[in-house]
Formats: C-alpha cells, sequence, structure tokens
C-alpha cells in the first residue's frame, strides 16, 4: 500500500469524503488521528465496511475507517456506521449477515496469507 495518500482528520470530528475510497484510521507518534487510503473504486460503504470488519478479523482489536464522509468502527460488538465520531453508530451489518461475512472474510484470509481482502475486490450488496 505504499503510496496512498495519508488525509489529516479535521478536528477528528470529520471523515474523509472523496468518493469510492475506503480509508483506515491510523494514529501517528504524536496521538493525532489521520486516514489512509486503503481501497479506491469501492462501490459502496457496506463493502468499505466489509474490509474493515476484515482488519478487525486479522488484528483482533478495533478498527475504524471510513467511506464517503460516514465514520465505520468495528469491534466486538457490532460493525457500525455514523455521521460523526462522537454520535450513535448504526449497524451496518445485523448479527447474523456479520456471521455470513466473517465466515467468507476468513475464508478469503486463508487463501490470501491472513490478509482482508480489499474492498475493490468485495461485492456486498443489500438485498430489497
Amino acid at each position: 500500500m505504499a503510496g496512498l495518500a495519508l488525509a489529516a482528520c479535521s478536528g477528528g470530528e470529520e471523515a474523509p469524503g472523496d468518493a469510492g475510497v475506503c480509508w483506515r484510521e491510523v494514529t501517528d507518534q504524536a496521538g493525532k488521528h489521520q486516514f489512509k487510503a486503503m481501497s479506491r473504486n469501492v462501490a459502496n460503504l457496506d463493502s468499505c465496511a466489509a474490509q474493515v470488519e476484515g482488519l478487525y478479523l486479522q488484528e483482533g482489536r478495533e478498527v475504524v475507517g471510513a467511506y464517503q464522509t460516514y465514520y465505520i468502527f468495528a469491534n466486538d460488538q457490532s460493525v457500525s456506521s455514523s455521521g460523526n465520531r462522537n454520535s450513535y453508530g448504526y449497524p451496518v451489518f445485523l448479527p447474523g449477515q456479520r456471521e455470513t461475512i466473517d465466515a467468507g472474510l476468513r475464508r478469503m484470509m486463508k487463501d490470501n496469507n491472513g490478509r482482508a481482502p480489499d474492498a475493490s475486490k468485495l461485492d456486498i450488496g443489500r438485498e430489497h
């Protein structure tokens, strides 16, 4: 992922808004939060949330991501999204959906030497 841009997080409140880009929050040595682009040409928030969940499974700790001005949080309790870091996070996946996605991610990670898949290669859609 060398050469991917870092975007400063304005006061820790605004998530990046670039169209079709899935971001991951990183913390520098000074403790400042920044976003690092992980994937481009991502179809939707659900696909980005699945990549963030894959990182959570890979690392075993909370991961914060973003997609088109929305924060994405993956932790022990849920995968959720919010327009603001400090407001309520709405579930992106219901528990049963998360189990299904996690099973698929684990299979993909096994085939990818334990690494989470790129969101641009995921096609997470909603059934009507």
